[in-house]
């Protein structure tokens, strides 16, 4: 079963949230999302954008990466084989 978890790394104000795709112990591979978040605004831990009042974008957000996240995961379902490139493609689709 795969997992799809999101990360923030660094301190500035626009930091790029990670994808981090686990298929197995060959299959994982950590790229950009293609989004960017506040760091303060992100819960690495559960790997989910903070519901804080102050950010006004939390959920456009958080849909788009639930959306980016199943869209992956339906690809994978459909029988293509994962590797970095792959991922890289399905993030560069959506």
């Amino acid at each position: 079963m795969a997992t799809i978890r999101y990360r923030v790394r660094g301190k500035q104000e626009l930091t790029p949230i990670y994808l981090k795709f686990s298929n197995g112990r060959n299959s994982n591979f950590e790229i950009k999302s293609g989004y960017k978040c506040n760091p303060k605004y992100f819960n690495n831990a559960k790997g989910v954008v903070r519901d804080v009042a102050e950010f006004e974008d939390k959920l456009n957000l958080s849909t788009n990466l639930e959306l980016l996240k199943s869209d992956i995961l339906k690809a994978l379902v459909k029988g293509e084989t994962s590797s970095k490139e792959w991922l890289q493609y399905q993030v560069n689709l959506h």
